[in-house]
Formats: structure tokens, C-alpha cells, sequence
């Protein structure tokens, strides 16, 4: 009895799973940033923008002091890793996009362009890995649905002139 019940698990299992991944939608992907800011806790907060850029908002005690923004289709998600020396996941630019990230620090009014952006994260290992593991999951299926969606090629945006 017990390997016919193992069995019809595994059946359902096989049914569900594909039914489940195939309901998933943007917002669900949404919820994954979710847990990754709640890794984060107050330090950083990323998100997506209208123009499928990473945003990452990074707050100290006075509030927002510098942004960091990277259209998602230019970022390396197998450069994803954590620094034991900056204590931070850092993202690259993707060999074909240098210089792609753009920090925004808020005090000093200066936009410049770099290869990487740093997140801080103060976490055990354990914690630090699947950030790493989930931060690339996430950005991985948004390329992808970017990729798949149909529509024009956007012209990058300036956010200052």
C-alpha cells in the first residue's frame, strides 16, 4: 500500500508541477524580489522599472543616499557573487555592455558609469548563497521574458542631461 500511494505522489506531482509553473506570471516573478529584498532588510531595496532596468535603491540611517539602475538584458547573471572583502553580492555588466550601471549618488548630484554594482549584504553563508542562487534565478527569467516579449527595441533613456 505504501509504494502505491509513493507512486500516485509521484503522478500527481508530474501533473502539478508543469500546471503550476505554467500559472506563474510577471507578478509572481515579482514576489521572488520580494523575498531577495527581505534578504536585503533596510540597506537595500531593488526593484524592476517600467523600462525593465534593475533599480537598486540603497538607504543608510538619513534615507536614500545613492541609486544604482542597469537595463536587465545588460547585466551578467553568471557574474553574480559574493564578495567576502566589500561584505556585498556584486552584479557585472555583461562583456558586450561595459560600463552599463549607472550610480546615481544623491548628496554629491553626480551620475557615473561603472562595470559593477555592489549590494550589501550582511547575512551567514547559508543566507549569502541563496541570495546569490535567487538573484540570478530572478534576473535569468526576467531576460528570458524579455527576450520572448514581442514588441520594439528601446532606446535607453537619460536620466540627466
Amino acid at each position: 500500500m505504501r509504494a502505491d500511494l509513493g507512486s500516485t505522489m509521484r503522478s500527481c506531482l508530474f501533473w502539478i508541477i508543469p500546471c503550476v509553473s505554467t500559472c506563474l506570471s510577471a507578478d509572481a516573478q515579482h514576489l521572488d524580489l520580494a523575498g531577495l529584498n527581505k534578504a536585503f532588510g533596510e540597506g537595500v531595496k531593488l526593484r524592476l522599472d517600467k523600462e525593465d532596468r534593475l533599480v537598486a535603491d540603497h538607504r543608510d540611517g538619513s534615507g536614500l543616499f545613492r541609486q544604482d539602475m542597469a537595463y536587465l538584458t545588460r547585466l551578467d547573471t553568471n557574474s553574480i557573487a559574493y564578495s567576502e572583502e566589500e561584505q556585498a553580492i556584486v552584479v557585472k555588466c555583461s562583456g558586450a555592455f561595459p560600463q552599463c550601471i549607472e550610480k546615481e549618488i544623491f548628496k554629491m548630484n553626480t551620475i557615473s558609469h561603472t562595470n559593477r554594482m555592489n549590494l550589501p549584504l550582511q547575512a551567514d553563508e547559508a543566507t549569502r548563497l541563496a541570495v546569490v542562487q535567487g538573484l540570478r534565478g530572478w534576473m535569468a527569467a526576467e531576460q528570458r521574458r524579455i527576450a520572448s516579449a514581442p514588441g520594439e527595441t528601446r532606446t535607453p533613456a537619460k536620466r540627466k542631461k
